[in-house]
């Protein structure tokens, strides 16, 4: 899977070198923040194998965007690559649009028959296409991340899972901080901050900088996503993964 512009500058996943800080969650995580033990390290690694070796998960995700805040609730199939989603923005009662989206793609259809805050319905209407004229229900965009914030966040979710597991060694030597431990719905899960890509590089040396992370993860220790919180400009957003109730036959809109 293709991760590029500001998303590889917020996942840091896969890259040569890291370096940098991360941050404090303001949720108020049990323990201090700390270097990445060789178990951590391993988690954190598997962490987006995880997600495409469970295949669909259900997203529910809050994006701040300026004055307003939009939110996404619907799954994504980590294995194929692609997502569908209602949004709708907050306060609103109907959907603002059904949405079908890679880390390549974005397509769009009307929701005013959607509640906000309603899963989008099954199976997916019509044809959705990229190819001109298949099906004018369904329109596509193009990303825009430096216009539109959740353009940013939808690229975040689509690029946290891989087919392969990224390299604990590389993730213990760089940046990456362990932040705490919190308990979410229940269940104890330690927080990490990302890795920062090493053309952000701090001086190692010097105590870390918990101000500047761009991405944090919920794991529990098989290294499974329960929250991921991202920084969007000035604020941060958050996605939370679940086991999806259902199997959704997403399709493919490039064929």
């Amino acid at each position: 899977m293709v991760i590029t512009g500001a998303v590889t500058a917020l996942l840091g996943f896969g890259l040569g070198g890291c370096a940098g800080s991360a941050a404090t969650s303001e949720s108020g995580q049990a323990g201090g923040v700390r270097s990445l033990t060789s178990q951590e390290s391993e988690a954190l690694a598997i962490s987006r194998f995880t997600n495409y070796d469970d295949g669909v998960r259900q997203v529910d995700a809050t994006i701040p965007d300026g004055p307003d805040t939009w939110r996404v609730h619907g799954w994504f199939d980590y294995r194929e690559g692609r997502g569908y989603a209602t949004l709708w923005a907050d306060g609103a009662a109907t959907a603002a649009a059904l949405l079908l989206w890679s880390d390549q793609y974005l397509l769009s259809h009307d929701g005013s028959g959607v509640s906000a805050g309603e899963l989008p319905p099954l199976p997916v209407p019509g044809s959705p296409s990229l190819l001109a004229d298949e099906d004018p229900a369904w329109v596509p965009t193009t990303y825009a991340a430096d216009e539109f914030t959740p353009h940013v966040a939808l690229r975040i979710i689509a690029s946290l899972g891989a087919d392969r597991p990224d390299n604990p060694l590389l993730l213990q030597q760089s940046d990456a901080l362990r932040l705490g431990t919190e308990k979410l719905d229940g269940v104890e899960l330690d927080v990490f901050a990302g890795p920062r890509p090493a053309d952000s590089a701090t001086d190692m040396a010097a105590s870390p900088n918990t101000e500047s992370a761009t991405i944090r993860y919920w794991l529990d220790p098989q290294g499974h996503m329960h929250r991921v919180e991202m920084r969007l400009g000035n604020a941060w957003g958050s996605v939370d993964l679940a086991d999806a109730a259902t199997d959704p036959e997403i399709p493919d809109p490039t064929h």
